[in-house]
């Protein structure tokens, strides 16, 4: 699997809101200074390892896909499984402090208007108390 530059990464993270600027430069900041060198693994790793970021955004952004990771106000955090009509992903939505489940409709099969609707198909969610 080929992953991104180190700037690449570092830009898909700024740009997916995942995480806010001021926490990414206390992040930047607070790194011991034999990280300087540091891959794009390397970041996505430690990031990962103190819970910034899940193993899936972490692999998602690597692989360049952080426009991904975001729906809106709500952040992807996981897949959960897939099928042969969809996928279905773990998020969280920030404002509200909720976490919701996502079913994405292949766009072959999106039959309905969904307020919702990207490339991937029709987005049908549920949400849940913290």
């Amino acid at each position: 699997m080929q992953t991104c530059s180190f700037e690449q990464f570092v830009g898909g993270l700024c740009d997916s809101g995942l995480i806010r600027a001021r926490e990414i430069q206390s992040f930047f900041d607070g790194l011991p200074e034999h990280h300087a060198e540091s891959t794009a693994e390397e970041l996505a790793a430690e990031m990962v390892r103190r819970g910034m970021l899940t193993p899936f955004q972490a692999e998602a952004l690597l692989q360049g896909k952080a426009r991904a990771l975001t729906l809106g106000s709500y952040a992807i955090l996981d897949r959960l499984g897939q099928g042969g009509m969809g996928q279905v992903y773990r998020g969280f939505h920030k404002k509200m402090n909720s976490r919701f489940a996502a079913f994405i409709e292949r766009s072959s099969r999106c039959r309905t208007k969904s307020p919702i609707r990207g490339a991937a198909g029709c987005i049908r969610g549920r949400t849940s108390a913290p």
